[in-house]
């Protein structure tokens, strides 16, 4: 089902940054996680879902023009590294305060 309007008529899209499973098989590390992903979405460019380019840059700089563009916040992870099934992730996020 296709991503077209949204509330109040607007257009939707969801952003995909990240493929953890891809028909059962795990993918890892974070390198082929993206490269199946960024092939999927590919294939199906119309249904509204967009490929989440990474930024190679310090991640202080991208939060705060994160903020600055009205974004909700950013998440990150280092390149290389590997997915793990454990209590403290190695997924960064950090959310605007305030942010409704």
């Amino acid at each position: 089902m296709p991503l077209t309007r949204g509330r109040g008529g607007v257009q939707a899209a969801l952003v995909a940054f990240d493929l953890l499973r891809l028909n059962g098989d795990d993918l890892r590390p974070i390198e082929a996680r993206r490269e199946a992903l960024m092939r999927l979405i590919a294939k199906r460019r119309s249904d509204g879902i967009l490929f989440g380019e990474a930024l190679a840059a310090e991640g202080a700089v991208v939060f705060a023009k994160a903020c600055k563009l009205g974004l909700e916040g950013i998440a990150s992870k280092r390149q290389g590294s590997f997915l793990q099934e454990r209590a403290k992730p190695e997924l960064a996020q950090d959310q605007k305060p305030g942010f409704r």
